[in-house]
């Protein structure tokens, strides 16, 4: 809250939250921070940038607008699975009104709804599949989806730390652990702190050597590796990734 102090003015009108931070695989208080906006001007707008969100956090959209989120933004390719293209805006209901799409449609005049439909030759294939991906989530249980991907992703920060690092103090987490999930940041083993000019390297060599997708970030002038728990991932997977980077750490 305090580095929110020291940027939003009352005169500020809009603050954009991240739900999720991509680089360093941050959950933000976001209920606080809106709380927070809200005392500072009640008149702010706020609106969470929720990416990271469909899915792989239990979202309460009433509980969000009771602490002063105004807007929420997602998509589902991210974590929920849904075909590339989906995505979808919450906006408080007292608000449609001054919301409208940068393309006009039809229903232009005709309301909040009315006016995002039939826009040009939209394809209309990937929202019409939702429901069915909504029922199949539901059949494995969506707490039990998140409650595997926490288990997991702390098992494989647990290990790949064990693996790389031999003293604690080498790890240096950006964060404590409450603050990741379902994706987190593990520090690279020191033969590849390489700086910054690595970053695209190491991820390549991931990739076409290893067949690994693990983002490489740099954070603190430390290079990381951030990780990703779904269903279909298991341990064995993490230690793949944990041969390949010492593979890599000799070369």
């Amino acid at each position: 809250e305090s580095l929110l102090f020291q940027h939003v003015r009352t005169e500020t009108k809009l603050v954009i939250l991240d739900h999720t931070t991509s680089n360093t695989a941050l959950n933000y208080p976001i209920e606080k921070l809106a709380k927070a906006s809200k005392r500072i001007n009640s008149n702010i707008k706020v609106l969470v940038d929720g990416a990271h969100s469909m899915l792989a956090k239990d979202l309460d959209f009433k509980a969000l607008e009771e602490c002063g989120v105004d807007y929420f933004v997602s998509n589902g390719h991210k974590w929920a699975s849904t075909p590339k293209g989906f995505g979808f805006l919450w906006v408080k209901a007292n608000l449609t009104d001054s919301i409208h799409p940068p393309l006009i449609s039809h229903g232009h005049g005709s309301g909040y709804l009315s006016e995002f439909s039939w826009q040009g030759c939209a394809d209309y294939s990937v929202p019409l599949s939702i429901p069915f991906l909504l029922d199949f989530w539901s059949a494995f249980g969506t707490s039990k989806v998140r409650m595997y991907q926490s288990t997991l992703l702390n098992q494989a920060m647990d290990l790949l730390e064990a693996e790389w690092h031999h003293h604690d103090a080498d790890v240096m987490r950006i964060a404590p652990r409450r603050f990741h999930g379902p994706m987190g940041l593990v520090r690279l083993p020191e033969a590849l702190q390489r700086g910054s000019d690595f970053v695209n390297v190491i991820q390549n060599r991931l990739h076409f050597e290893h067949r690994i997708e693990a983002p490489i970030k740099l954070c603190n002038d430390q290079l990381y590796v951030r990780i990703s728990s779904h269903i279909y991932n298991t341990i064995e997977d993490y230690q793949h990734l944990s041969l390949a980077i010492k593979r890599l750490s000799d070369t």
